[in-house]
């Protein structure tokens, strides 16, 4: 099973920023970013799909395999030169707050804005993850949610 959950007009947002100083709390752009993402998973069309998700992955059948695509605009993506700018982000950077926001069951029973109907289970299920950095028109995430049978394991 595939379901592919599309973020419009939302920015990738880098781990180094999460947290204030003394690590007891998120920042409050990270807390803001956290929330439209959670809000965003709320929307119709994506909790649908989150639904159908939950409902068939099996923890003692299924992994995941998880593809993220962070669009960014041109004139965000590359300098004036051509080079890749350092205005986006690490990609290992970007990818834990987005990961646990739709996997964790932490933010499952939360109202919104503080919550949403994600995945529900916990991201060790996730045995392949792919993600890229992408040119596009405006800022968006994709994210591709794959089911697939647990490989066989050695008895």
């Amino acid at each position: 099973m595939r379901r592919v959950i599309t973020l419009k007009q939302t920015k990738p947002f880098s781990i180094n920023a999460l947290w204030c100083r003394d690590k007891r709390y998120k920042t409050v752009e990270a807390q803001e970013w956290s929330s439209s993402i959670l809000v965003a998973l709320s929307l119709k069309e994506n909790k649908k799909k989150l639904k159908e998700l939950r409902q068939y992955f099996d923890p003692m059948k299924h992994v995941y395999k998880v593809e993220l695509t962070f669009f960014y605009p041109d004139h965000v993506l590359y300098t004036k030169q051509g080079h890749v700018s350092s205005k986006a982000h690490d990609l290992s950077n970007i990818e834990k707050p987005l990961i646990d926001l739709v996997f964790l069951p932490k933010f499952y029973d939360r109202p919104s804005p503080y919550g949403a109907k994600n995945l529900n289970i916990d991201d060790k299920y996730i045995l392949q993850l792919t993600s890229k950095k992408q040119s596009g028109k405006s800022f968006k995430i994709k994210i591709s949610l794959h089911i697939k049978p647990t490989p066989n394991q050695k008895k």
